[in-house]
């Protein structure tokens, strides 16, 4: 017999040594348990692809039909798949000694066979979690998902949706900024020119402070920085406080 495998149900508990190098009776009598309950005690192997209960004679009865009925999930659990048949007793073949099981259980039979397909769906998408563990993660998920839309929507209220981590706010930020450093320019040229009295030092040098402002606002919206909208709205101010529009107008 070559597995990699065995097992034993004792006190209605099953038992599995991997890898063995030792039978099922030399196994049990390690574990001190009565030597006398050994021939009564369902044993069993994974041999290729079956699940394997039976007798030390090899044979099966009902109660090793009850525990293949009972356990048959677990060793499928424990070996990781679920594609195994689950069989009663063995026939040795006369001349090539392969095992051969006596009697096949009917996938139904098995405890928990409805679990055993729901696992068998989780192993083939890669997913050994519980239905009720996905539900209760995708629960979670939505809940994280709702708070933070209203979190970003609270964020863009009051911070007047200065995401600075948005590369097309950035982007807009700057070219307007730009528009206004160049219009500014521009336009105080014109003003100096049409309307000398208003060229004075204190004028020129108040429109020189509200020019390296917008510049300076430019290179924080590019850094990235808060402080940008703070720079750019005191260039704006200085602007509207020199041309003095209803002045000028009046």
């Amino acid at each position: 017999m070559n597995t990699n495998c065995i097992f034993m149900i004792v006190d209605d508990k099953i038992l599995f040594l991997d890898n063995p190098t030792t039978g099922h009776s030399e196994w049990y009598n390690s574990l001190n348990f009565d030597t006398n309950e050994f021939p009564n005690t369902t044993i069993g192997a994974v041999v290729e692809d079956k699940i394997v209960f039976y007798k030390n004679d090899l044979s099966y009865d009902d109660k090793v039909i009850d525990c293949a009925k009972r356990f048959g999930l677990e060793v499928m659990k424990h070996i990781n798949n679920f594609d195994c048949k689950v069989c009663c007793g063995v026939i040795l073949g006369k001349q090539t000694g392969e095992w051969e099981p006596i009697y096949v259980l009917n996938g139904k039979d098995i405890v928990g066979y409805k679990e055993k397909e729901k696992a068998l769906t989780r192993v083939e998408k890669g997913n050994d979690k519980t239905e009720e563990q996905i539900a209760q993660e995708k629960l979670e998920k939505e809940k994280e998902e709702a708070n933070k839309e209203k979190i970003d929507l609270k964020v863009d209220v009051i911070d007047f949706k200065n995401n600075y981590e948005d590369p097309v706010f950035i982007k807009k930020t700057i070219i307007i900024t730009l528009i206004v450093l160049i219009l500014n320019i521009i336009i105080t040229s014109l003003w100096m020119k049409f309307w000398p009295v208003h060229d004075t030092p204190g004028s020129k040098f108040s429109m020189f402070i509200a020019t390296m402002l917008l510049i300076v606002s430019i290179i924080f919206f590019k850094a990235k920085k808060s402080t940008a909208k703070i720079t750019a709205l005191i260039a704006s101010a200085l602007i509207v406080f020199n041309f003095n529009i209803l002045s000028i107008l009046l």
